[in-house]
């Protein structure tokens, strides 16, 4: 039986954080999140695990098993897309044969694997590969991104993969001095633009997505409610999974803040499959202030920078004369007031970072407004095991009926964890206003 491994690799210098000494702690907590999110997704999809990984002061490397070359790499490069570990320098794929004791063995029955035995193979495979093996090595990379090509026209998650150098040198050319910094913090996001606004070249006529209206569901469906009232419904995003839908519901009636852990339950992100779908019944007790006309929408990927009062910016050192920059764009952004509906991406902000509020509120600690207690709550937050990614955002939309509040926003929230498993089950709502 023929065992077959996928070596990620980073380059320790494209990590954000890591200042010019390389191997840091930063670059080791970077490694261990990045294993630990990657095998997830292996394992939720049973297709394969962690097998073992290094690091040095110019790369980080991480092995995975696998039994599927091109499935497997195809759910890693879902799993990282839009998150800190998206920056993957290659892929490198391995497979040798087993020894005959180990012949007959499931790939999975790893306690009988000599873990040991299979990274010294890897590496003796490895330096034959580089001292005789050169050319064939070229033809193998050559080969290898003429499939990522082929995947990106296939995977919308791949158009992830962002020129960052081209990013750095249009900021440095509006007047960023840090245009490479910046640019490490770009990610994609997906922007709901109203199909009849984007160019017919542009649409994807088999796009099921739309705000407002009735979902589509199956026959078993049944309508969310919090607190025995039903929940408005608010999209329907066609977006990365296979053969299913995004539906998105939140309590219109009494717009929870999310800073209470009783605000659980007033919004829900349910995953439903494609086929024998139908327009849903609406339930009768939802008040008609809760029900949205319906406004066909088509995702347009933009790249997406984090606003100026980004916990981010302030983490990796943006230098001032940048930031006084970065806000001017963010208030030509908002003087455009076009209304900002978007998947993935940086959230667009009114009120501060939201992801501490995520963390206490759904942990049951009620969030106060003491900046003293929030910055010693902030304290004992651990950021890396308690990773939050903006999933949804929606505007104040005069065309939909959404305000939100004082000309506010609603934003949905997931754990890290449970968006690689594709749990949606404690999706957490925030809505901002802006400060008055």
């Amino acid at each position: 039986m023929n065992y077959k491994t996928l070596e990620v690799f980073y380059d320790v210098t494209s990590i954000p954080g890591v200042d010019s000494n390389g191997m840091s702690q930063v670059a080791l907590d970077f490694r261990n999140n990045a294993m630990d999110l990657i095998e997830s997704a292996l394992l939720a999809a049973e297709i394969g695990e962690w097998s073992s990984a290094e690091i040095s002061a110019d790369e980080v490397s991480i092995v995975f098993e696998v039994s599927d070359f091109e499935a497997a790499e195809k759910i890693i490069r879902k799993t990282v897309a839009g998150t800190p570990f998206e920056k993957i320098r290659e892929i490198v794929r391995a497979e040798f044969e087993a020894s005959e004791d180990d012949s007959d063995e499931s790939l999975w029955d790893d306690e009988d694997i000599d873990d040991d035995f299979i990274e010294d193979e890897l590496m003796e495979d490895e330096l034959m590969e580089d001292e005789l093996m050169e050319d064939e090595l070229m033809e193998d990379e050559l080969m290898e991104d003429e499939l990522m090509e082929d995947e990106l026209m296939e995977d919308e998650l791949m158009e992830d993969e962002l020129d960052r150098p081209a990013i750095a040198e249009a900021l440095q050319e509006m007047g960023f001095e840090d245009g490479e910094l910046l640019a490490s913090l770009a990610i994609l996001c997906h922007r709901l633009l109203p199909t009849d606004q984007v160019e017919p070249e542009n649409r994807n006529e088999d796009e099921s997505s739309h705000l407002g209206g009735r979902p589509d569901v199956p026959p078993e469906f049944e309508w969310p409610r919090h607190n025995g009232q039903p929940l408005a419904f608010i999209a329907q995003v066609d977006y990365f999974i296979e053969d299913g839908l995004l539906l998105f519901f939140f309590d219109m009636a009494n717009l929870p803040n999310g800073k209470s852990p009783n605000h659980r339950g007033s919004c829900r992100v349910i995953l439903v499959p494609r086929e024998g779908l139908s327009p849903a019944s609406v339930p009768a007790d939802l008040p008609v202030s809760c029900q949205f006309p319906q406004i066909p929408v088509t995702m347009v990927s933009d790249i997406n920078l984090p606003d100026s009062s980004s916990r981010l910016i302030h983490d990796f050192g943006l230098g001032q004369k940048d930031q006084t920059l970065l806000e001017k764009l963010d208030k030509d952004a908002a003087q455009d007031r076009r209304p900002a509906h978007h998947l993935m991406g940086h959230p667009s902000a009114l009120d501060g970072d939201m992801e501490l509020t995520c963390h206490l509120a759904s942990s049951g600690i009620e969030v106060t407004s003491s900046s003293s207690m929030l910055n010693s709550q902030a304290e004992s937050f651990d950021m890396e095991n308690n990773v939050w990614l903006h999933l949804f955002q929606c505007d104040a939309d005069p065309s939909l009926g959404w305000t939100f509040g004082n000309s506010g926003r609603l934003f949905f929230w997931i754990n890290l964890v449970d968006f690689t498993t594709l749990d949606f089950s404690n999706v957490w709502a925030i809505v901002q206003t802006k400060p008055s």
